[in-house]
């Protein structure tokens, strides 16, 4: 069974517009990223970029929890996803 494929700009505007209606306000909590990207990023990875600054760009802290905003996620993940090259079958 052949599998489609989808081009990365394709998906990640799908998940922009999906993570659009299920975030209403903009912002997706971090110990929810996962779920919310398809399990594309993870909260404690992403905990981890954030200590060393590289993480998804203008974070929120409410209290003691962190938001992204979701053209931030979708930046950040157009910033570091690339498309496979396609390599040679072996016989």
């Amino acid at each position: 069974m052949e599998q489609s494929v989808v081009h990365p700009e394709t998906y990640l505007t799908n998940l922009e517009e999906t993570l659009n209606r299920k975030y209403p306000f903009g912002i997706v909590p971090r110990k929810d990223i996962s779920a919310a990207t398809e399990g594309l990023l993870n909260s404690k990875y992403m905990a981890n970029l954030d200590m060393r600054g590289t993480g998804i760009k203008n974070p929120v802290r409410v209290s003691r929890k962190i938001y992204y905003y979701i053209p931030e996620i979708i930046n950040h993940l157009r910033k570091n996803t690339s498309t496979p090259t396609p390599t040679k079958e072996h016989n």
